[in-house]
């Protein structure tokens, strides 16, 4: 999981992992396991997550792996 990825764009959309949760139906604890790799993000997950992150799936997808 590429955490920073992650924090980067929620900083540029001006979101914090509670206003996901909420956005998502998540529990912030879910939120933060996603965002930590504890947690798979599921497949109905990525696109609402892309668009909160103001990105393309694909970029959500690429960084659930761990970076280079």
């Amino acid at each position: 999981m590429n955490t920073e990825f992650f924090k980067r764009k929620l900083r540029a959309a001006k979101l914090k992992q509670i206003d996901i949760s909420k956005k998502l139906y998540l529990s912030p604890s879910s939120v933060s396991d996603i965002f930590t790799g504890r947690r798979e993000l599921k497949a109905r997950e990525v696109i609402p997550l892309a668009e909160l992150l103001n990105v393309e799936p694909i970029e959500i997808l690429k960084n659930l792996r761990k970076p280079k």
